[in-house]
C-alpha cells in the first residue's frame, strides 16, 4: 500500500513540476504580455507645456511627443488616450499605474530610474541657460552663485546645485514662466532644454539669448512603469517608425530636418543596466526627518507673507467696511464694487495680474506680489467681516449710550468696537487661517513657500504621497496654534466681561 501510494505520489509530483514549467515557459505566460489600463488602448502622459514637444494649440493637444506617441500606438495596433498634467507629477504617475507610459522629454536619470523603466531614446538634446538679451554672459560661470529659474521635476536643479553653480534655484510649474522671469529681469537667468527654449522664446516674443554652449547632452525616453514588458514593444515600436520613414516625417514637421541621427542610445542604456528591477524609495519617516529644515524654512516664509498681508489687508478692509457703512453714498457705491470685484475673481488670477501683468508698469518681487495679492483678496473679507460685527451691536444700546451724553466717539470706543470685536475675532481667526492655506498659491509664481517646497520635494524623491502628507503636516501644526490662539484671546476676552459684570 505504502508503495503504491509513493508512486501516487511520485505521478503528482512529476505532473506539478510539468504543469508549473510549461505555466512558466516563455510561449505560455501572460508576464510577457504588455500591461495596460485598458485593453486595446494606450494612456500616454506629458506635459502639455513644454512647445514644441507637448502644447495646447486652439483648445487641441499638439506637438512632437504627441505625434511620437500617436505613431507608436498605431505600430502597436493600440489607440492613443493622450493625458496631461504638471510634469513634476509625471514620473510618479507612471511609476504608479496612473498611465501607461511617459512620453513628456524625460531624460533617462539614475534617480528616475529607481521608479520606472525607459524605453530607447526618441531624441537627443541638451541644457541651455537663457539670459536677457545685453546681458554679460560667455558661460554659466558668469552667473556662479546668482539666482536661477527651471521647471520643476526637471534635471536642471540638481545639476546646477551638484557642480555648485548656485544653489539660487527657483522652481517653477512649466519653463515658460522661468523663461519669463529671465526676461523681466527677476532671474539672472533660466535653464531649460535647448530646443524648447529656442522655440519658446521664439513663440512668445522674449527678449532672450543662449548663454555659452549647452551646459551638458542628454537623451530622452519613454517611461514606463518598472517591469511592465510594455517597454520591449515600444523599443521594437521605435525601431520601425525611424527605419520606415514616420519619425522622419514628425521630425521634418517640427524641427525641418529628421534628428533621428543625433539620438544617443548609450546613456539610457547605461541607466538602465544600473537600475534596480522593482520599484524602491524612501518610507515617509525618512523624508519627512530629511526635509525638516527645508520645510521649516519654508514655513518662515509662508508666515512672513501671511502676516504682512494679513496686516495690509486688515488696514484696507477697515477703510473699506468704513466706506460701506458711511452715509456718503458714492463712498458706499465704491465699497460696495470693490467687495464684489474682489469676491467674485478668483485670488489665483488677482495674483497673476500684480506678478505678470503689471511688469510695464511696475515689476514686484514675488514676495511681494504674493503678500499684496493676498492683502486685496482679504481685504473685501474682512471688511464685509467688520461690517457684519458693528451691524451686530443692538440700535438701542448706541441710542441709550448717546441718550446719556456719550458724544459719537466715546459711543464707538466704549460701546460699538467692544461689542462688536467680540463679533468679529471668531470669524476674523478663521479668515487668518483661510489666509495661511490661501499662501499656497504663491507656489505658482516660484516662491519657496510651504507648498512650493513640497512640489519640489515630490519632484527630486518622485514620491507626492509622502511629500504632500508631510506638508499637510505642517499646515495642519500651524492651523492648530493659530486656533488656539484666537480660543485664548476669546477665553480672555469673555473673563474680561465677567469681571466688568
Amino acid at each position: 500500500m505504502s508503495a503504491r501510494l509513493r508512486a501516487v505520489a511520485s505521478a503528482l509530483l512529476v505532473l506539478v513540476i510539468g504543469l508549473i514549467s510549461g505555466c512558466a515557459s516563455p510561449g505560455n505566460t501572460e508576464s510577457d504580455k504588455p500591461k495596460l489600463i485598458r485593453e486595446g488602448e494606450l494612456v500616454v502622459a506629458m506635459s502639455g507645456e513644454y512647445r514644441p514637444f507637448s502644447y495646447v494649440d486652439n483648445g487641441q493637444l499638439t506637438g512632437f511627443d504627441l505625434d511620437i506617441a500617436q505613431a507608436l500606438a498605431d505600430q502597436m495596433g493600440l489607440k492613443l488616450v493622450p493625458e496631461t498634467a504638471g510634469f513634476s507629477t509625471l514620473v510618479q504617475g507612471t511609476a504608479s499605474g496612473r498611465y501607461d507610459m511617459l512620453v513628456a522629454s524625460t531624460s533617462a536619470t539614475p534617480e528616475r530610474a529607481q521608479i520606472v523603466d525607459f524605453a530607447d531614446g526618441y531624441y537627443s538634446s541638451g541644457a541651455q541657460l537663457f539670459v536677457k538679451r545685453g546681458q554679460a554672459c560667455t558661460s554659466v560661470q558668469d552667473v556662479r552663485g546668482q539666482e536661477l529659474g527651471v521647471a520643476s521635476g526637471t534635471s536642471y536643479e540638481k545639476y546646477l546645485k551638484d557642480n555648485q553653480i548656485t544653489d539660487r534655484v527657483k522652481t517653477y510649474e512649466s519653463d515658460i514662466t522661468a523663461l519669463q522671469d529671465a526676461a523681466t529681469g527677476r532671474l539672472q537667468g533660466a535653464v531649460t532644454d535647448q530646443l524648447v527654449g529656442q522655440n519658446q522664446i521664439k513663440e512668445a516674443g522674449l527678449d532672450l539669448v543662449p548663454c555659452g554652449d549647452r551646459l551638458y547632452n542628454e537623451t530622452q525616453a519613454p517611461a514606463i512603469a518598472k517591469g511592465n514588458p510594455l517597454r520591449g514593444e515600444v523599443n521594437k515600436a521605435l525601431a520601425e517608425i525611424i527605419r520606415n520613414g514616420k519619425y522622419a516625417e514628425i521630425s521634418t514637421k517640427y524641427f525641418g530636418q529628421d534628428i533621428s541621427g543625433q539620438i544617443d542610445n548609450a546613456p539610457v542604456r547605461e541607466v538602465m543596466d544600473a537600475a534596480p528591477t522593482e520599484q524602491g524609495g524612501p518610507s515617509f519617516g525618512e523624508l519627512f526627518v530629511k526635509y525638516i529644515p527645508v520645510f521649516v524654512k519654508a514655513a518662515g516664509l509662508t508666515l512672513a507673507i501671511t502676516a504682512v498681508a494679513l496686516a495690509m489687508a486688515l488696514v484696507a478692509g477697515a477703510v473699506i467696511a468704513a466706506m460701506n457703512m458711511s452715509s456718503i453714498a458714492p463712498l458706499r457705491w465704491l465699497a460696495a464694487a470693490w467687495i464684489g470685484l474682489i469676491r467674485g475673481t478668483p485670488l489665483i488670477a488677482q495674483l497673476f495680474v500684480l506678478y505678470f501683468g503689471l511688469t510695464q508698469l511696475v515689476l514686484l518681487s514675488g514676495f511681494w506680489a504674493g503678500a499684496i495679492a493676498l492683502a486685496v483678496h482679504n481685504s473685501a473679507y474682512i471688511a464685509e467681516i467688520i461690517r457684519s460685527g458693528f451691524g451686530s451691536v443692538p440700535k438701542g444700546l448706541v441710542e441709550a449710550s448717546r441718550s446719556l451724553g456719550m458724544s459719537r466717539v466715546q459711543t464707538l470706543r466704549k460701546v460699538q468696537i467692544p461689542l462688536a470685536t467680540r463679533a468679529i475675532l471668531p470669524v476674523l481667526g478663521s479668515q487668518f487661517i483661510i489666509a495661511v492655506k490661501d499662501s499656497s498659491l504663491v507656489a505658482f509664481i516660484g516662491m519657496g513657500e510651504l507648498f512650493r517646497t513640497a512640489q519640489n520635494m515630490a519632484a527630486a524623491e518622485y514620491s507626492p504621497l509622502n511629500a504632500y502628507l508631510t506638508v499637510s503636516v505642517y499646515y495642519l501644526i500651524i492651523v492648530l496654534v493659530l486656533t488656539g490662539g484666537v480660543h485664548l484671546l476669546e477665553r480672555r476676552m469673555n473673563a474680561d466681561r465677567k469681571a466688568v459684570h
